[in-house]
């Protein structure tokens, strides 16, 4: 006996699955390994050019759709001071490599933030929340830190190294006023945190999606084998 089933039953399938965004982290550049001799903080407590208002870290990210950023996190070692000593955060997000860019092409966005302090491992995890930054292109960027620090107690920080050496090119320093500029090798510890576009990639039902979709379609198998039974007994 032949049974065929109402085409509906692919329309349930169809149209009962659903997608919402979800804030995440979109990009994280691996655990703490260990801590470089790199600053990244203001004012300029480690020996910069005499006028120096500070260091900055930068490191590159990827994104592979359309994404708004919502925030990030990185860490630092207070090397003097304490979280005590923090003010703010400065931070800017680049489309080219800055250390080329500097003096000539600015950031896509730059602020001053605070963050939330929490210990991670053996430094500190600095995380910034609340940022509505659309990044629309997907490809390479470049994400910069530098602490604002107490400048009574002298506090600095420095940079954290990523047990991650898979992405290239390495991490950069410069100095604030861009007349010093070092390209480092190895990756610092960072994550970009936000929303990818809902449209870019194909939606994941949810569980109870699958359940509901599978009463629905024992529903219309059983009513075609009765309406098949009841024709062919005729």
């Amino acid at each position: 006996m032949k049974i065929t089933l109402p085409v509906v039953m692919i329309g349930l399938l169809t149209v009962s699955f659903s997608r919402t965004a979800k804030a995440d982290s979109i990009w994280s550049n691996g655990l703490a390994l260990s801590i470089s001799t790199n600053c990244n903080s203001s004012p300029d407590m480690c020996n910069g050019p005499a006028g120096n208002t500070g260091w900055t870290v930068y490191d590159n990210f990827n994104i592979t759709s359309a994404t708004t950023i919502s925030g990030f996190s990185y860490d630092s070692f207070f090397l003097v001071g304490s979280a005590a000593d923090y003010l703010s955060t400065n931070w800017s997000i680049w489309a080219t490599d800055p250390i080329g860019s500097l003096g000539s092409l600015p950031p896509l966005a730059s602020g001053n933030a605070v963050a939330t302090l929490s210990p991670d491992s053996f430094a500190t995890a600095f995380t910034v929340s609340g940022l509505n930054l659309d990044l629309t292109t997907p490809g390479t960027y470049w994400f910069g830190y530098d602490n604002v620090l107490n400048s009574g107690d002298s506090a600095e920080t420095l940079a954290i190294l990523s047990d991650d050496a898979t992405d290239l090119p390495g991490y950069e320093q410069a100095s604030n006023d861009g007349s010093i500029m070092f390209n480092q090798s190895g990756n610092t510890v960072f994550s970009i945190n936000g929303t990818l576009d809902a449209n870019s990639d194909p939606p994941t039902p949810e569980p109870s999606t699958w359940a509901l979709a599978g009463l629905g379609l024992g529903y219309f198998i059983r009513r075609a084998v009765r309406s098949q039974v009841r024709a062919s007994g005729r």
